[in-house]
């Protein structure tokens, strides 16, 4: 079930939207994974703290009958990592075709799959919203307008915070 978490319906939350089970393996691949962090880190530096999960695919079926499969979703599960004392400036999820350069309508989803950490939430400056994911839910939200420009507040504290970013192009 969508919860809406804003007026226009445009930025919403599916809790639970990955099991346990499918969280797992998620989990076991974390811990596989070596990260690096660096001094001063206050922005993911998407080399050192990216994880490519090997097949998202059961994450993309999910992800594509959420949004009523009306947006084409990338397939490359992007694990980022974001250590105690890191965070996320506000951005916009830009996106430029690579044939055309022209700017494309789409969603950007990102998957959440921990929740043992402090700080870190997700907020968007325009909107005035601060917002605590739960383990395995899901966030939408437009990638390309200005007025959903967001970031992650700095990580305090409990464990790195664990999310994975995924885009979708409009089909229409």
């Amino acid at each position: 079930m969508k919860n809406y978490l804003t007026e226009d319906k445009r930025v919403w939350e599916i809790e639970k939207f990955l099991s346990e089970e499918e969280l797992s393996m998620l989990d076991s691949h974390i811990e596989k994974t070596e990260w690096v962090t660096q001094e001063g880190w206050s922005n993911p530096l998407w080399f050192n703290n990216t994880s490519v999960f090997p097949d998202p695919s059961f994450i993309i079926d999910k992800v594509s009958a959420a949004t009523d499969h009306a947006y084409s979703w990338n397939s490359i599960g992007i694990i980022m990592r974001i250590p105690i004392g890191g965070g996320l400036n506000s951005h916009v999820d830009n996106y430029n075709d690579p044939k055309s350069g022209e700017k494309n309508n789409f969603m950007s989803a990102t998957l959440y799959l921990n929740d043992n950490y402090e700080g870190g939430e997700l907020y968007y400056e325009y909107l005035k919203i601060d917002y605590k994911p739960k383990r395995g839910s899901i966030v939408f939200h437009p990638g390309f307008e200005n007025i959903y420009k967001h970031g992650v507040r700095k990580v305090t504290g409990g464990s790195d915070r664990y999310a994975m970013g995924l885009v979708g192009k409009s089909l229409t």
